[in-house]
């Protein structure tokens, strides 16, 4: 259950920062936050424990209902939209890509 918490909360760390980022219009800070988002997700769905853990409890836990977490925890991957909604897949506005 620890475990469980502290997974809640480094993504609720992630998610402020994202959505600060997302305020100061600061696209690259966004990117790099939301990559980070992902990989957290990638590896929570790596966890079996964890994850059923999260998908049972997730409110008690302090999952948010409707939040990108609870998104993450009640798919069966990574969520496209999650992803899309990140920016992580298409780069989209300053033009500074490769």
């Amino acid at each position: 259950m620890k475990v469980a918490r502290q997974a809640v909360h480094a993504w609720s760390r992630l998610e402020r920062a994202y959505e600060q980022a997302v305020e100061g219009f600061d696209r690259l800070a966004q990117r790099e936050i939301g990559g980070r988002m992902e990989q957290f997700a990638r590896e929570l769905k790596q966890d079996p424990q964890l994850d059923s853990l999260l998908r049972q409890r997730g409110q008690q836990l302090g999952i948010a209902e409707g939040s990108r977490l609870a998104r993450v925890v009640q798919s069966a991957g990574i969520d496209r939209e999650l992803t899309r909604e990140l920016g992580l897949r298409h780069s989209r506005g300053l033009g500074l890509g490769r």
